[in-house]
């Protein structure tokens, strides 16, 4: 593990500053799990240091590296370019995860070097600040497990070879597009988040096939994409309404229980929702969850409900626990 602001000392670079990451530039070739906790900024680095640290490495390799981790964003150096070069072109099929919170990190790494992503198992991205689109996913080979937010994608027609799509097990997708789903068909998937998807306008159109898929969780708006989303093994569905005022909220309640639940579209053994909507607009909604076996019921004021709520509750129950909170 580096973490370069122990070298900074009391914000004035030492002479021997940095020497932990040069150190492990080094020694990368015995390395199974490089770690960076932070990064030094462009300012701190003196020409002279760096290029004698990059010249030490210059035959460093990472071909035994099974994790590589970029804790937190870093500034764009010569430093970080010489690190994720060694990385790009010397590491193997052994690297098989990797998290990278850092915008500049991932766009130096793609294209240029996108043949590393082909052996990953784990991903895990957070990469605010990204301008352009990142073609990452056509070059993801064995992915069993995806986390990914603020990540810009391009467009992905159906006919476009996802390889990845059919070892993926488990994704989780905040202010990410889900439209590279649509035609698409995952077996392998066990669990799917999908919160504040981007690109509204494809949502409509938007139609997947999870066919193993056991939980689903939805938060946005609108809730059409749960209309597109085929999932006949379903126990779990956890459902929220975003920014959503009590207007919006009775009409995303009635179309959710109506059109997604009442048409058994999804039908899970659990539901989970959070949306703002009137009493009246629950009392009649409850009339569609009669064959769940657990509901939560999440909002702010649970009082607000009434008892009205609670009798209708009672009324609709058939298995064994039905709750507000």
């Amino acid at each position: 593990m580096v973490h370069t602001e122990v070298d900074r000392g009391d914000f004035t670079p030492s002479k021997g500053a940095y020497e932990a990451i040069f150190a492990a530039m080094e020694a990368a070739s015995r390395w199974r799990s490089l770690v960076v906790e932070t990064f030094p900024r462009q300012a701190d680095l003196p020409r002279g240091l760096v290029k004698r640290g990059l010249q030490r490495c210059s035959n460093a390799t990472m071909s035994r590296l099974r994790t590589f981790k970029i804790k937190r964003a870093c500034e764009t150096s010569p430093l970080l370019d010489g690190l994720l070069r060694i990385l790009g072109t010397t590491a193997s099929a052994e690297l098989t995860t990797v998290e990278i919170n850092s915008a500049n990190v991932i766009s130096f790494l793609i294209p240029a070097y996108s043949s590393i992503f082909r052996s990953i198992k784990v991903l895990c991205l957070d990469t605010p600040r990204i301008r352009n689109q990142i073609d990452l996913l056509s070059h993801l080979h064995q992915l069993e497990t995806f986390t990914a937010s603020h990540l810009p994608l391009p467009i992905y027609p159906p006919e476009i070879n996802l390889s990845f799509v059919h070892t993926l097990s488990h994704l989780k997708l905040r202010a990410v597009s889900v439209q590279w789903m649509t035609g698409r068909t995952f077996h392998a998937l066990e669990s799917c988040t999908l919160t504040l998807p981007l690109h509204h306008h494809f949502l409509h159109m938007f139609g997947t096939t999870l066919p193993n898929c056991k939980f689903l969780t939805f938060e946005g708006y609108p809730l059409d994409a749960l209309d597109g989303i085929s999932a006949p093994r379903l126990t779990s569905l956890s459902v929220a309404c975003s920014g959503s005022y009590t207007a919006r909220g009775n009409e995303q309640l009635a179309w959710l229980s109506s059109q997604v639940l009442g048409k058994s579209r999804l039908a899970p053994q659990m539901l989970h929702i959070s949306i703002k909507a009137t009493g009246q607009a629950w009392i009649k909604a409850l009339t569609f969850m009669s064959d769940l076996e657990e509901l939560i019921i999440d909002v702010a004021k649970p009082s607000s409900l009434g008892a009205k709520i609670d009798l209708s509750l009672t009324h609709c129950t058939t298995g064994p626990r039905k709750q507000i909170r």
